[in-house]
């Protein structure tokens, strides 16, 4: 009896994931084409935090990750990503043996969990991003993949005139407004990035940058 009490509820609980997560994707849509502020706005965030949470820690120059360690990534990503094709963000590139290293690294596992106050396990997902000159990652939330995202620069052209150039832009519920966090090469920020709507600024035409994303989950 206790067996197939525990089946049913394994069953249950599973189902309510999978339509949790079919939830977050609808809501994720709409966070693309709403316009931010209003009423429809404010309750889309309330919506997105209620189901997975929502928040930004910035993690700045970790002190596992030292030159040695960036210059390899950077030089992994290199090697990963395809060609881009004019502003168009290229596909994601692959993890070699650099980023897969740190993927599942204990001590980037424990410095994520201090920044966001709960247990994290690695989804095992991480890539290589390059944004090329005039490209715009535009609002939107995470996929299922990555509830909890760190997001390491390992390179930044700045605009020639001496700008700051793009910085990450995060919606949190509550906030009158939108919060701007620029992160330099070197630095990692952690995102709740599959209940916080969040996009990075346009980039000019004399700018590109090289990141990674890496994947955690609660495990709670």
């Amino acid at each position: 009896m206790e067996r197939e009490v525990d089946d049913v509820l394994g069953r249950a609980l599973a189902e309510v994931s999978v339509e949790r997560q079919r939830l977050g994707d609808v809501l994720g849509s709409l966070a693309r084409r709403l316009t931010p502020g209003g009423a429809a706005w404010r309750a889309l965030q309330a919506a997105l935090d209620a189901l997975f949470g929502s928040g930004v820690k910035d993690l700045g120059r970790l002190p596992f990750v030292g030159g040695a360690l960036l210059d390899s990534l950077l030089a992994e990503a290199r090697e990963q990503l395809p060609a881009p094709e004019g502003t168009s963000r290229p596909a994601p590139g692959a993890p070699g043996r650099s980023l897969a290293g740190l993927a599942v690294s204990a001590q980037l596992r424990e410095a994520v969990a201090r920044a966001v106050g709960f247990a994290v396990a690695p989804t095992y997902d991480a890539v290589y991003l390059y944004d090329p000159p005039g490209s715009h990652l535009r609002t939107h939330v995470d996929t299922r993949d990555y509830e909890l995202v760190v997001h390491l620069v390992l390179e930044h052209r700045l605009p020639r005139d001496g700008s700051q150039g793009s910085a990450l832009v995060v919606h949190l519920p509550g906030e009158p407004g939108p919060t701007r966090l620029p992160v330099a090469p070197g630095q990692a920020v952690v995102l709740q990035g599959r209940g916080t709507i969040h996009s990075w600024e346009p980039l000019r035409d004399d700018e590109d940058r090289t990141l990674i994303a890496i994947g955690f989950a609660s495990a709670a």
